[in-house]
């Protein structure tokens, strides 16, 4: 599992300078320590990291290069990632947050502590993460119209590009943490968002933050924390899923493509025949989101054939794929 990111895209910016003093006065004064160790990173020449550096070097690098500042919140590490010049293909500049996935995963936390109560500091972490994000949040201004924290943000097709931000042409993926601005609750209407059912829901000001759930949906723990099924069942959207890997479900399909076996070697066999599925099932589904979800053993290396199974779903299927691991 990558690390948790976190992005607001912003449309307007300050000068670099006293946008990235704002932001880091922000984070400061609500607990969090500059991690001189780590230092920063400059995105000039891609130059890094920059480590037992000051903060006012920091400062300065970061203004004029765009870049990383670490910091400590209490026991958890973070990045603040400054991008509010566009960068490559993006129209929009950024601020972002880079967490390790560790501190949000319990069968990591408690093998790396040794002691049970693993699953209460991932979600003590979680909502620290809400509260550093909040406070960068209150410092951009104008708000963004979409703010998104999740795993892998950049490789799930539904994240939205910047004109369909910009023109609200489509309706937003819900991912694990979700801030909406102002546009966005005129659109889809202020109660409607404060009664979804998410683990937790706050009204900001000018906006307004739902966190789906704080930990990764691994069986038994992730579950019945944030439901995307009932939040999508609450704006109205169909939302449909298909479970490719499920040998419960999917049995008799399972045999007839010849992948009986969890290796599934015959993998131009099941592209074959799911291609088929998927195009009857929209059909059958008209308007509705299609969803894969590839489940693997955790402690094991993803096999090659599963990272070019998810490829394929979703680059030349068009559908929204999940790796789950358990």
């Amino acid at each position: 599992m990558d690390n948790f990111n976190i992005e607001f895209r912003i449309r307007q910016r300050l000068d670099n300078k006293e946008l990235v003093s704002a932001l880091v006065e922000a984070v400061i004064d609500l607990g969090s320590v500059y991690y001189a160790k780590m230092g920063y990173w400059s995105d000039m020449d891609n130059r890094g990291p920059f480590g037992g550096r000051s903060l006012e070097e920091a400062i300065e690098v970061v203004s004029a290069d765009q870049g990383d500042i670490w910091f400590l919140y209490n026991d958890m590490s973070y990045s603040l990632a400054i991008h509010p010049q566009p960068i490559e293909k993006l129209k929009l500049g950024y601020i972002g947050m880079r967490i390790d996935h560790v501190y949000l995963d319990p069968s990591y936390t408690e093998y790396r502590l040794g002691e049970k109560g693993a699953l209460d500091e991932c979600l003590r972490n979680a909502e620290q993460i809400v509260e550093i994000a909040k406070a960068v949040w209150n410092v951009l201004e104008p708000k963004p119209i979409y703010g998104l924290g999740d795993y892998d943000i950049y490789d799930w097709m539904t994240t939205p590009t910047d004109e369909e931000i910009l023109n609200l042409k489509v309706e937003p993926y819900i991912f694990i943490l979700n801030f909406y601005g102002p546009e966005l609750i005129k659109k889809f209407g202020k109660e409607k968002l404060l009664s979804m059912p998410a683990y937790r829901v706050e009204e900001l000001k000018d906006g307004l933050m739902f966190f789906r759930s704080p930990l990764p949906h691994k069986r038994g723990y992730g579950a019945g924390l944030g439901n995307y099924e009932e939040i999508c069942e609450h704006f109205g959207w169909k939302t449909y899923f298909v479970y490719v890997f499920d040998m419960n479900m999917f049995k008799p399909s399972v045999t007839e493509y010849g992948i009986r076996k969890t290796e599934f070697r015959n993998i131009n066999a099941l592209k074959k025949y799911l291609k088929r599925d998927m195009n009857k099932f929209r059909k059958r589904v008209e308007g509705g989101r299609v969803f894969v979800i590839l489940e693997n053993p955790s402690g094991k290396p993803v096999p090659h054939h599963m990272k070019e199974m998810e490829r394929w779903v979703r680059d030349e299927m068009g559908a929204e794929v999940a790796d789950i691991r358990w």
